[in-house]
């Protein structure tokens, strides 16, 4: 049964139900707490003939309030720094003459109580000062440019899925001296069991048919396998045109540039270091999220293949509408001064 702290109106009611003849044991299973629970709260009433606990009553705490406070600065100072590594700089002010140090559990005690909570952080792009200005610099550019003129955006971008590395490292629910136990251990293949990847494109309105990219790509195959039949015809069609791609070298090799060039194929320059000005990332995010949660047993490539196609033609407009909200994005990279965004 877990030990916890008793609100009034709880131990009111256990009172009442020790009084009525019940048994501590019986009490605890009622409330879902220990046996010990039931008579220290029982022992205290009987004691104060109050429900609530008595000011300063509990177990002495091993800090002091300025030491809670060095605590947070610390972490707050280095948010990478470990718990144990944190105790070792502050005394157990109940063994001060044993020179012991608090606990590390101590530490994330103190961390929870002035609302710090662990977790995981994003991974973003390793920014320079370079790249911070180039960014900052497109973003003041291109935020005067209104909702109608980025629909004529194709956003593009090659992406790649692994047929055994799209999960998050799991959880498993074991017992000590289990942990190489078949039932409780996840096989790796090499190299995630191989990888498809696509290419594909989206505007405000349309999605282009996504491209599986079965050799690396090179600025030949660029041309030959998507600007020619797809890009090209979408151009064509399209008033006002202006492709989207980033500064991969099939994308800016000689041949593809001059490809555009004498197709009048208007291209929209991209920052580097910039996916969170690709909305496009946050459809392939979208995709990664389903392939998860809809195909989890994938075994082949062939097989990730038509699982990829299919999220991609199922996807609805309204959500990668959605994720064109530009003129956001360029006021957040303005307000980071060129820095990493949410995006």
């Amino acid at each position: 049964m877990p030990r916890r702290h008793l609100s009034e109106p709880e131990v009111a009611r256990l009172v009442t139900l020790v009084e009525e003849g019940y048994r501590f044991r019986e009490v605890g299973n009622m409330m879902d707490v220990s046996q010990s629970v039931v008579h220290r709260a029982y022992t205290r009433y009987q004691e104060t003939a109050a429900y609530s606990r008595r000011p300063g009553q509990g177990r002495r705490r091993v800090t002091t309030p300025r030491d809670d406070r060095r605590i947070i600065r610390h972490v707050r100072r280095e948010p990478f720094a470990h718990a144990n590594s944190i105790a070792r700089h502050f005394p157990n002010r109940r063994y001060r003459q044993r020179q012991r140090n608090i606990s590390d559990q101590t530490v994330r005690n103190r961390h929870r109580e002035s609302g710090l909570r662990a977790r995981h952080p994003n991974r973003v792009p390793m920014l320079n000062v370079r790249h911070r200005q180039a960014r900052l610099a497109y973003a003041r550019q291109h935020l005067p440019w209104g909702t109608r003129r980025w629909s004529n955006v194709l956003f593009t971008d090659e992406c790649r899925f692994c047929l055994f590395g799209n999960d998050r490292r799991p959880q498993v629910w074991r017992r000590r001296g289990e942990r190489f136990q078949q039932n409780f251990v996840q096989p790796i293949a090499a190299f995630n069991g191989g990888s498809v990847m696509i290419w594909g494109g989206v505007t405000r309105w349309r999605r282009t048919p996504l491209v599986i990219v079965r050799e690396n790509l090179n600025a030949r195959r660029y041309i030959d396998q998507i600007l020619e039949p797809i890009v090209l015809p979408l151009r064509e069609r399209s008033r006002g045109f202006i492709l989207m791609q980033d500064n991969a070298r099939p994308h800016t090799a000689n041949i593809t540039r001059q490809f555009l060039a004498d197709n009048q194929i208007t291209v929209l320059g991209h920052p580097a270091m910039s996916p969170d000005l690709n909305p496009i990332e946050h459809v392939w995010d979208m995709m990664g999220r389903r392939l998860r949660r809809e195909y989890p047993g994938l075994q082949t490539l062939a097989a990730l293949e038509r699982a990829l196609q299919r999220i991609w033609r199922t996807i609805p407009m309204a959500a990668i509408r959605r994720c064109i909200n530009m003129a956001e994005r360029l006021r957040a990279v303005i307000r980071a001064r060129g820095g990493n965004t949410r995006y």
